[in-house]
């Protein structure tokens, strides 16, 4: 999966050449700053296709049509989908999940609809948040739109008002997943599981405050991964989740 995925990066980046170089910060990708020759993508791309798709030969069948389907998705959006408003955030929520339901096949087990639904809104708050701090980022170099992208200056404000209503609903998910009969089954003591509301609501509340400040990298992934903080409250959640089973 990893490998398929790594493809469809390198031929994304070669179609975004032209708006990379003239990024702030996506400026220094290997492609647009001139450290890696484009040699490189032209072959590696399909290299890696091949390489993937061969090994997922020995997985399930269903792994395989769902791998098949991401790569024409994630295609789709590197040479269309990307450019339309809402949609690409819409679209990338939907790959991220669709990652889950490729790796449930993988090992043949079944995903819960809470687990889907919750990473679906999840990161689509997240995928907001990229798209409203990469424009607020341009924003305040005089810059009014995107290359390449379906937005303007006065989208900001519903980019923050999805994108937190998003996140709301992901932390809700939750919420009702405590609730389900199910989860009763597979924790002894569930009710635990309530003390992570807040810690989602103050992390994601976190990264959009950040976000509104100009203070957020464009990344918010890769932020919540090397922020101290993030960091601390992922442990404290795996924990709170270790005590209830």
């Amino acid at each position: 999966f990893s490998l398929v995925a790594s493809s469809v990066y390198l031929l994304n980046d070669m179609l975004d050449l032209n708006s990379d170089r003239q990024h702030p910060t996506k400026s220094r990708r290997p492609f647009a700053s001139g450290d890696l020759s484009l040699a490189y993508g032209y072959m590696g791309a399909p290299l890696l296709l091949v390489l993937g798709f061969l090994i997922a030969l020995s997985l399930p069948t269903e792994f395989i049509f769902l791998l098949l389907g991401y790569w024409l998705v994630t295609t789709l959006y590197s040479l269309l989908l990307k450019s339309l408003f809402l949609i690409d955030v819409l679209t990338l929520a939907s790959l991220y999940t669709w990652r889950i339901v490729a790796g449930s096949a993988a090992i043949s087990v079944i995903t819960t609809y809470y687990l889907l639904a919750f990473s679906f809104f999840l990161f689509l708050g997240l995928a907001m948040v990229k798209r409203y701090t990469e424009f607020l980022n341009l924003q305040n170099e005089g810059k009014s739109t995107i290359e390449g992208r379906g937005y303007a200056a006065e989208n900001l404000q519903t980019l923050a008002a999805i994108g937190g209503f998003s996140s709301l609903i992901a932390v809700a998910v939750f919420a009702f997943y405590i609730n389900a009969p199910a989860t009763t089954e597979l924790y002894s003591n569930p009710l635990l599981l309530w003390t992570i509301c807040p810690l989602l609501i103050y992390l994601l509340w976190r990264i959009w405050a950040l976000a509104r400040r100009g203070k957020l990298d464009e990344d918010p992934v890769l932020f919540a991964l090397t922020d101290r903080r993030s960091q601390f409250i992922a442990a404290v959640c795996g924990l709170i989740i270790w005590l209830a089973i």
